[in-house]
């Protein structure tokens, strides 16, 4: 009889380490408490979620808009949006964020460094929705889209 045959299926370990490495619901910076994510973007339920779609189908896969110049803010969008997904999914938020989002201060909502999960408070994302609704309202604005 073939040991590991046997054992197959209790003890793969390469899989079951890889899968739960990768199950970002465990860990703590993805998993708010309550209801606390559930009007974001990031959860898929944004306060403008067609005109989000209607906007970023505007947006090239790379690189900046087509005459950036003439569509700042869809440029602005653009890196909003960037910047929306490295703070949501590597928990990054640097001086180029604070300055596309137009946050003052962020390292005031950040958590100490001891302290494990997520690196900012919930005032913090509050700050980041309202602040990509506003560019979401000027790109569609600039872009002639009705708000939906």
């Amino acid at each position: 009889m073939n040991p590991v045959a046997k054992y197959s299926g209790k003890f793969n370990k390469a899989v079951t380490h890889r899968d739960r490495k990768n199950d970002y619901k465990r860990k703590a910076k993805h998993s708010k408490k309550g209801d606390e994510m559930s009007d974001t973007y990031w959860a898929g339920k944004g306060k403008y979620p067609n005109t989000q779609q209607a906007l970023h189908a505007l947006i090239p896969c790379m690189g900046s808009v087509e005459r950036p110049y003439k569509n700042k803010m869809l440029e602005r969008y653009r890196k909003a949006c960037n910047k929306y997904y490295r703070l949501y999914n590597d928990g990054d938020f640097n001086i180029g964020a604070a300055r596309i989002f137009k946050i003052e201060q962020p390292s005031m909502y950040r958590y100490p460094r001891w302290m494990n999960g997520r690196s900012f408070r919930d005032e913090f994302y509050t700050l980041v929705e309202d602040a990509i609704n506003t560019i979401i309202e000027a790109a569609a604005q600039e872009q002639g889209i009705e708000l939906s």
